[in-house]
């Protein structure tokens, strides 16, 4: 993995693009050195400005909520998290744009809306 630029934090290998933060975690692979530079900066926005939201009537943040255990809860199931479709995972990450959530029975990292999210 080289440097893209000596001054800068992108990084490519394989002509995969890749950015690392200030504690060196390396977080890609990403298709293009403009995407990778736009994931760095939502980094760098969230790290530095953390956003906050509210997860079942208590704030939440990537620092102080980091693999904190949550429940999404489909509208459809109109806040029944013992629903047959609610799915239990962890925070990854909270964003301007949603919480990512690491989810157990797909391991998969998604996207979710605050809204549909419960504590547990």
């Amino acid at each position: 993995m080289k440097k893209v630029n000596g001054t800068d934090n992108i990084y490519e290998h394989d002509g995969d693009f890749y950015y690392k933060t200030e504690i060196g975690t390396i977080h890609g692979a990403y298709d293009s050195r403009a995407i990778a530079e736009l994931a760095l900066e939502t980094y760098c926005t969230d790290y530095l400005n953390p956003t906050v939201v509210t997860i079942d009537g208590q704030e939440a943040t990537t620092q102080g909520n980091y693999l904190d255990a949550v429940t999404y809860v489909p509208e459809h199931a109109e806040g029944n998290a013992q629903h047959k479709d609610a799915q239990r995972g962890v925070i990854i990450s909270v964003t301007s744009f949603g919480v990512r959530v690491l989810y157990c029975n797909t391991r998969a990292v998604q996207l979710t809306k605050a809204e549909n999210l419960v504590w547990g």
